[in-house]
């Protein structure tokens, strides 16, 4: 029994968690062995709903109906943000089918040592997994509004610290994850590639990581969160960053200097130019809510939800008897497409607060895809 006691005693940190798992670092820089996801790539293409370009302008106020305050949407100025997958469509089938497609990817080390994957194979590895075992989490609670108590790194009993799963022949937890990635890839775009659900976090992408495109994937995730009401704020004279920057700040040792330089390197040229103003910036923009159609709210008094139905981006959509949430945020969806259809680029930022809550328009130019250089993933 004393020995047992000091084996359970050995396995806890302080905080009463779980060791972190011994990943795999060694590589095979010469392997030519990749992973199949179009399984994955399935999944997220009929899932997945692209909500068009963010005018980095904040959402208004909502306008409730004066016989009613009721109101199920969000309320946050990023809401119109991020893409979002279609949760409410999910039936047990969709749920199994995600399960299995996370239990092969953890089952994958039992047949395929890591160790025989190339780093950037091995990366794709981490996020694509990472990414499914958060959808399979997130499809299982669904119906859910605030996701923020499952990524709790404080809480010892948070979905990302203590729920395990068995990789190979060692269990291992989503903390497990990040934390082998951002401290084995050291470049700021590795922080991009995890999904977490919420509209304040990275997008998930209508497509699996892949290895050929893994630096085009990053960039781009990078470029919509630092040019987005979700990454980023200027607001009554001050510069507000999201709070996933402290989260992920071991990739920024000097916190400050390196998400300024991080900002400016991928941010959009009239944005980068506001950049020029500031050195210093608050990180308390943050946005949990479910990045879903629905915000976790399916249904309102005195609607009904499914009456007749559409494909819209490869995702079937109620389109009649929607409650009114989930209209208000179609129709963010659609501002956001017809800006983005105006010739040249229109970047959008926010007035001193005082004077209104619209944005003011910058003159169009064209928005140049500057390389901010490869990913240290080789």
């Amino acid at each position: 029994m004393k020995s047992l006691l000091f084996v359970v005693a050995l396995m806890l940190t302080t905080s009463g968690t779980v060791l972190a798992a011994d990943l795999p670092k060694d590589h095979n820089p010469r392997s030519d062995i990749w992973i199949d996801y179009s399984d994955l790539d399935y999944v997220l293409s009929k899932s997945v709903i692209d909500m068009g370009p963010s005018t980095h302008q904040r959402a208004g106020r909502i306008k409730t109906n004066s016989m009613t305050r009721m109101y199920s949407g969000s309320r946050t100025a990023s809401r119109f943000e991020a893409r979002r997958v279609a949760f409410h469509e999910y039936r047990d089938n969709h749920r199994a089918v995600i399960r299995a497609i996370r239990d092969d990817l953890l089952a994958l080390p039992s047949e395929l040592p890591l160790k025989d994957l190339s780093r950037t194979e091995q990366l794709v590895y981490w996020f694509n997994m990472h990414n499914v075992i958060v959808l399979a989490k997130i499809a299982e609670e669904y119906p859910i509004t605030n996701l923020e108590p499952l990524f709790d790194r404080s809480n010892p009993r948070s979905f990302l610290v203590s729920e395990t799963y068995m990789l190979g022949d060692q269990p291992i937890t989503l903390m497990d994850i990040q934390d082998h990635v951002l401290a084995n890839w050291r470049d700021p775009l590795v922080i991009y590639g995890f999904y977490m659900g919420a509209v304040g976090t990275p997008d998930i992408r209508k497509e699996a990581f892949k290895s050929d495109r893994l630096n085009d994937q990053l960039r781009q995730n990078a470029r919509d969160f630092v040019n987005s009401v979700r990454g980023t704020q200027i607001w009554d004279g001050e510069l507000r960053v999201s709070t996933y920057y402290s989260r992920m700040a071991d990739q920024f040792p000097d916190f400050e200097a390196d998400v300024m330089r991080h900002l400016r390197q991928h941010a959009r040229p009239s944005f980068a130019r506001r950049l020029a103003e500031f050195e210093s910036f608050d990180p308390r923009v943050d946005d949990w809510n479910i990045a879903d159609l629905y915000n976790g709210q399916l249904h309102e008094a005195g609607l009904s939800v499914h009456t007749s139905s559409e494909t819209a981006g490869g995702v079937t959509l109620a389109v009649k008897g929607l409650p009114s949430h989930v209209r208000h945020t179609l129709i963010g969806r659609e501002l956001n497409f017809e800006r983005s259809t105006l010739e040249g680029t229109v970047d959008i930022e926010e007035v001193a607060a005082g004077t209104s809550e619209a944005a003011e328009e910058k003159t169009p130019e064209e928005d140049k895809d500057d390389d901010p250089g490869e990913l240290a993933i080789q």
